[in-house]
């Protein structure tokens, strides 16, 4: 309860309250919507508008501590997926996004993606570690020419 009136209610008074009480409530709403759009571009890639690594790091640790316990592995592709799968869905991506060539007016123009994967198999792997092996390998495929898919399993 945000106010109280005694009876019998005076109606100028009443008003002056319920607007009282309709800004506050107003701008509440206002603060709760700057909160929830703030934390919202924290973790959004603003151009692409995908999750970024804000947003992945909590997920991830808790995949990679399933694994550790004998879950599912990780790779930093998509979770649950193996090593063997997580070389062979970025090439399909890869393969379908080099296919078609993006249209300018009456040009086409190739486009080509780099893309690095890292997988864990769980022990004493961190998020931290998984992400850098996965930057280290984008790095590598674009240094290597581009427009290819390289990998970096967990070093012994």
């Amino acid at each position: 309860m945000n106010d109280l009136i005694a009876a019998p209610a005076d109606a100028v008074e009443l008003r002056v309250r319920s607007r009282a009480l309709i800004r506050r409530k107003r701008y509440a709403d206002y603060l709760r919507d700057t909160v929830a759009q703030s934390m919202e571009l924290a973790v959004t890639d603003q151009l692409t508008g995908l999750n970024n690594r804000r947003y992945m790091m909590g997920p991830l640790d808790a995949l990679i501590e399933r694994s550790s316990a004998g879950g599912n592995p990780v790779s930093l592709l998509m979770p649950a997926t193996r090593l063997t799968d997580a070389a062979r869905i970025p090439e399909r991506i890869r393969s379908a996004i080099s296919a078609e060539p993006f249209p300018v007016g009456s040009n086409e123009i190739p486009v080509t993606v780099s893309l690095g994967v890292s997988a864990s198999d769980g022990a004493e792997d961190r998020p931290e570690s998984l992400i850098r092996r996965a930057d280290e390998a984008l790095y590598e495929a674009k240094a290597a020419g581009r427009n290819q898919v390289i990998i970096r399993p967990r070093r012994p």
